[in-house]
């Protein structure tokens, strides 16, 4: 089963694709068409839609100094989307950032159980694959549950360090984002993720 050449190239990508799965979010068998940020040619009948949550994802991402360079449909209701510092290449990157979304349902009853299922397994999944470190587990304003961790994955030249934010972003979307480097990540950047998926509770 293959879901697309770029995203089997970290295995953070695969491993996130077949939490998916897991979810039955409707994934389905053969390579699907990729959009990349630098081929406004493209025909892909979901350009628009990846285009736009490019656009709306964009500011998280400048925090982390990326833009947007690939995307991809993997679900009728989940996107990955991939952001790499202006002039960088996607296909070769050193530095990332990496959105999955997962549409929630209405009712805050389903969203709350997605949401921790979806934390649950991403969490399981990268531990059985690398090293899962400073796992912080916790709820927004709004009592969704969020996560926080830190990663490695791979070997040599492939090795990724990594940190990774789970949480609701909007009104019916939740979130694993995702920054990684091929060398050792800064503490100003783990800061930044634990900002974005570790919010202060209200008093």
């Amino acid at each position: 089963m293959t879901f697309g050449v770029r995203s089997l190239r970290r295995i953070s990508a695969a491993l996130v694709i077949a939490l998916a799965a897991m979810l039955s979010f409707g994934l389905t068998t053969g390579v699907r068409a990729e959009v990349y940020a630098d081929d406004p040619s493209s025909q892909d009948p979901s350009r628009a839609q990846i285009m736009a949550m490019a656009a709306d994802l964009a500011p998280i991402a400048k925090t982390f100094g990326c833009e947007f360079a690939w995307g991809q449909v993997i679900g009728p209701h989940s996107l990955t989307l991939e952001f790499v510092p202006k002039g960088k290449d996607v296909r070769k990157w050193e530095q990332l950032v990496t959105f999955t979304t997962f549409e929630l349902p209405p009712e805050e009853e389903g969203q709350r159980a997605l949401i921790e299922r979806i934390r649950s397994l991403t969490i399981n999944n990268f531990s059985e694959r690398g090293t899962v470190t400073n796992k912080r587990l916790g709820a927004d304003r709004s009592k969704m549950p969020t996560a926080y961790f830190e990663y490695e994955l791979g070997e040599g030249a492939a090795k990724e360090f990594g940190v990774a934010g789970i949480y609701k972003a909007r009104p019916t979307l939740a979130l694993i984002v995702q920054y990684q480097m091929r060398k050792p990540l800064a503490q100003t950047d783990t800061a930044k993720m634990s900002a974005l998926a570790m919010p202060t509770p209200k008093s």
